[in-house]
Formats: C-alpha cells, sequence, structure tokens
C-alpha cells in the first residue's frame, strides 16, 4: 500500500472536529459570498482580518493547493497560536508530506498535553501509518477505541489494524459498526476481508444475502455477492 494511497484513506476521516469553531465562525461569511457569486474564489484582495485569512487558506485547500493552504494556517498559528490552526498545518504537512518531523514534534507535546485529545490522536496514527511503524499505529488505534465509540473513529482504527496486519480487530471493530448501523459501505469491507483475507467466502455470501433479505435490493452489495460467489466457485473447481 502507498504512502499517498494511506495518507488519503485517514485524512479524509480528520480533523472535523479540531476546527469546527472556524467553521462556525466562516459559516455564514461564505454563505453570503456563495449567493452573490456560484464561483468560490480567494479573497485577493484587502486580506486583513483573520476570518479573511481562514477563508482564503480554506479556499486553497478546496482547489487542490494544499502548499499555499500550509502556508496561510501556518502563518495563522504563528501569529495566534491557537490549537486548531496548529492542527490543520500539522494536517497539511501530512497531506504535502513535508515538515513530517517538525509535525511528530508538535504531535509529541500535544499528546503530553492532553492524551485524550482524539484528533491529535489520529494525527500521531496517521503519521506512524505513514513511516512504517505499525506496531505503534495499533497502540494508537486500541487507544483510540477506549477513549472513542464515534464510528468514524472506529473506522480509523479499524483500518489501521488492518494496515498493521491485525485483520482480526479490524474486522471486530467494522462488525461492530454494522450491527449497530446496518450501513452498506461498512459490510461491503466486511465481506471484502472475509473473503480476500481469511478465505471465509461462504460467511461474506451469507452476510451480503442477509442484507439483501433485510434491506432489498442494492446494486453495490449485489455484485459485490456475484464476485465472491464466482471467487467461491473458481475456488472449488481447483480442488
Amino acid at each position: 500500500m502507498s504512502r499517498n494511497r494511506l495518507v488519503t484513506i485517514f485524512l479524509s476521516f480528520l480533523f472535523v472536529a479540531a476546527i469546527f469553531f472556524v467553521g462556525i465562525k466562516i459559516m455564514h461569511k461564505v454563505i453570503d459570498s456563495k449567493k452573490e457569486d456560484n464561483i468560490f474564489k480567494p479573497m485577493n484582495l484587502d486580506i486583513k482580518t483573520e476570518d479573511d485569512k481562514i477563508m482564503h487558506g480554506l479556499w486553497y485547500e478546496e482547489n487542490g493547493d494544499m502548499t499555499n493552504s500550509y502556508k496561510v494556517f501556518s502563518k495563522l498559528y504563528q501569529e495566534t497560536k491557537a490549537k486548531a490552526y496548529q492542527l490543520k498545518k500539522i494536517h497539511l504537512s501530512l497531506l504535502l508530506n513535508r515538515d513530517l518531523e517538525i509535525s511528530g514534534k508538535e504531535l509529541d507535546i500535544l499528546y503530553a498535553q492532553d492524551p485524550n485529545d482524539k484528533d491529535v490522536l489520529k494525527l500521531i496514527l496517521t503519521l506512524h501509518l505513514m513511516q512504517s511503524k505499525f506496531d505503534l499505529a495499533s497502540s494508537e488505534a486500541g487507544r483510540l477505541t477506549q477513549i472513542s465509540n464515534d464510528y468514524t473513529d472506529l473506522e480509523i482504527a479499524s483500518d489501521a489494524y488492518l494496515y498493521s496486519n491485525d485483520p482480526n480487530k479490524a474486522l471486530g471493530l467494522l462488525k461492530k459498526i454494522y450491527d449497530e448501523t446496518s450501513r452498506e459501505d461498512i459490510l461491503l469491507r466486511i465481506a471484502s476481508i472475509l473473503s480476500d483475507m481469511y478465505g471465509e467466502h461462504e460467511q461474506a455470501v451469507d452476510l451480503l444475502k442477509s442484507h439483501l433479505q433485510k434491506f432489498g435490493s442494492n446494486q453495490a452489495i449485489e455484485q459485490k455477492l456475484h464476485e465472491i460467489e464466482n471467487l467461491k466457485n473458481s475456488t472449488k473447481g481447483k480442488i
């Protein structure tokens, strides 16, 4: 699994809560600007206030310019020392795969200050995976499940276990989420792990069929069911 793939998977979950107050602060300003123009444009002129800088940094990120977004939030952190900007800066550094040593040291300090900060923990977990420190990533995943029952956090932990070659723990967390939510995307991941990693094609088929019986026709579930049944039949043919 490539480093970029790992970063994409994990960072897609991160930092929603960490910049929540930033989002609330600028939400109405963004909505008003979009009413006047359907295209969200950067604030090229008179970028003076903190809100202006936030919007400019988010615009860069939204348009794929992570380098300039990183510069904006790094500057905001330098000016304010606000933790939200620091976390955003670290988040972007991981996306860019730059300044990782600095980000790692900052995360160590933040973790020492509050070991129960989920956003810090998830960033640390991601960094460990990027650096192929799978034992540490697995340990942080365990810590995350101890302090959070949030489904998103459990998904992140399950991915960490999976990439750390501990599919049993990954499967356990995914089954917990599915049992409580019946989410089809989680079911598809469970079926893939059972079939691809354990060769438990029959068990995967049973789960998929059970879902279809409960909730009716679903193209993605039916396609996965067809794939695994074909795989099961081809496996039988080789015996």
